[in-house]
């Protein structure tokens, strides 16, 4: 969990729609509140933020969890107001008051007793009085795991809380609720009904990402890298959180050499966690498919996926739309043909380094050896996974010339910075300069225009104009060395590559 000194981001509306309610407890008007959103968006973090405000003083903060479909009957009420009838659960509680606890001492009142018929109106009978002696706040979180008693009880409070001084919240994931059950049916009803505020707490955009991380850093990332982190989480704002704080701790002696990219083994354990316990409600047979699947990359045709997996149509489809439903996969509009994607990079990776080396290296090779199939004249779009499949094989010089094809194309179409990431990924590989006639003029040629083109402000250009300068010189193309020293003359740096 986030920490509160942190800062809340992007959350300021619900917090206040909360803080309403809270206020409206003088006047005996309470409110229901069903918060949603996928884990890491930050319910847990939004309801620690509330109850650490001043607001919250003079009010009982009571709390319980769901736990299983198949728990104890109104199992998250009982453990929730537990806080009002037993006082040793109340040791050490900032909000609670020890006043009601004579409800079960002197009144021998048991609070959502499965053993009566009418055990929730009298409980909210019982709620109610308590709730006039001193407000109350209820939260119950994992209402996706609620079972049915638990999900009456959220729904009875909700209908009758109105005149009562008393707030209920519930929180739920929306990936791992079942379409039509009774959760979807008592959100519907009380949302239809105007019983219950629904606030869904969905992603950061770039910008909410940029002010995450930099809250959270002194010494900042650069703003590539923020958007790759931006785009390989989704915006999910604990996987954010914690992958800088991982990433900080790893380059706190060496702020300077902060990476450009997130690799698979970058992901904290706690991400992992979050990834893994999605990953294990899932059938085994989805779980093995997705496996696959990550071996393809983070987006996959279903014409490749099908050669791949060599699974019948129907189970394939049935794996695929189980997937989709609990928030591991998208599809993806606008492909050749049908095309899907990991809803978040993290997803990907976690089931990809899961499997053994000698795995993952059979189902690369593979791969390259299905895309080498394929009957079209032009690779296009598969060149570069064709690429890194071969790269996983240690088919190096095989990578490598289709890394420098997918370069040379990107340079034609005008995307300078793909190419220059696809001639890093040639150096990489460990490929001299002799390997490939040619290609590194190319190669500066590319990092010299594209340097010239940044604005003078850009954290890349004076990367670019210097590292094409040293490409010329290894080269000995001596006018396009001046050229770049009169770039870097212009923005007073060239003292950086003087000659030896």
């Amino acid at each position: 969990m986030e920490n509160n000194e942190e800062g809340l981001i992007n959350r300021e509306r619900e917090l206040n729609s909360l803080l309403e309610a809270v206020r409206k407890l003088d006047d005996n008007r309470g409110k229901s509140f069903i918060i949603s959103g996928e884990a890491g968006t930050g319910k847990s973090y939004l309801i620690e933020h509330l109850k650490q405000r001043d607001e919250l003083k003079g009010i009982d903060w009571l709390e319980g969890v769901c736990i299983t479909r198949e728990g104890v009957p109104f199992q998250p009420f009982k453990e929730a107001f537990k806080k009002k009838t037993d006082p040793k659960s109340t040791e050490g509680s900032k909000h609670i008051s020890f006043s009601l606890i004579s409800y079960k001492q002197e009144k021998g009142v048991n609070l959502f007793d499965s053993s009566k018929p009418d055990t929730i109106r009298e409980s909210i009978t019982t709620i109610r009085k308590m709730a006039e002696e001193k407000p109350i706040l209820v939260v119950i979180e994992e209402l996706h795991w609620a079972d049915k008693s638990t999900l009456l009880a959220f729904r009875y409070i909700s209908e009758r809380i109105k005149d009562m001084p008393m707030i209920l919240i519930g929180t739920y994931r929306p990936e791992e609720s079942v379409d039509f059950d009774l959760l979807d049916d008592t959100i519907h009803h009380l949302g239809q009904r105007e019983k219950a505020e629904k606030m869904e707490l969905g992603p950061f955009d770039l910008e909410e990402t940029k002010e995450k991380v930099n809250s959270i850093v002194s010494d900042t990332f650069s703003d590539h890298f923020i958007e790759t982190l931006h785009n390989k989480t989704r915006g999910n704002p604990l996987f954010i959180t914690e992958t800088i704080k991982s990433l900080k701790e790893k380059y706190h002696s060496s702020p300077e050499s902060h990476p450009e990219n997130i690799t698979p083994e970058d992901w904290p354990s706690t991400v992992e966690y979050v990834v893994k316990r999605k990953i294990l409600k899932l059938d085994k047979k989805t779980r093995n498919l997705l496996q696959y699947a990550s071996v393809l990359g983070e987006r996959f045709e279903y014409g490749i996926l099908s050669k791949f997996v060599r699974m019948n149509e129907m189970e394939l489809l049935d794996c695929l739309d189980e997937a989709i439903v609990k928030g591991i996969l998208k599809e993806v509009e606008g492909g050749r043909e049908e095309t899907y994607r990991f809803t978040n990079s993290a997803i990907r990776d976690v089931l990809y380094i899961s499997q053994s080396k000698n795995k993952k290296k059979l189902l690369h090779k593979r791969a390259a050896k299905l895309i080498t199939s394929l009957n079209i004249d032009d690779l296009g779009d598969y060149r570069f996974d064709l690429a890194r499949h071969l790269e996983n094989i240690d088919a190096r010089n095989e990578a490598a010339k289709n890394y420098l094809i997918v370069g040379e194309m990107a340079y034609k179409n005008g995307d300078h910075w793909k190419a220059i990431k696809m001639f890093n990924k040639v150096k990489q590989l460990g490929k001299e300069l002799k390997d490939f006639d040619g290609v590194w003029e190319d190669y500066a040629n590319i990092l010299y225009d594209f340097g010239c083109s940044l604005d003078e402000g850009h954290e890349k250009k004076i990367d670019c104009l210097k590292e094409a300068f040293d490409v010329f010189k290894r080269l000995g193309k001596d006018t396009s060395m001046n050229d770049c020293k009169n770039a870097l003359k212009d923005l007073e740096k060239d003292n950086l590559y003087k000659e030896n």
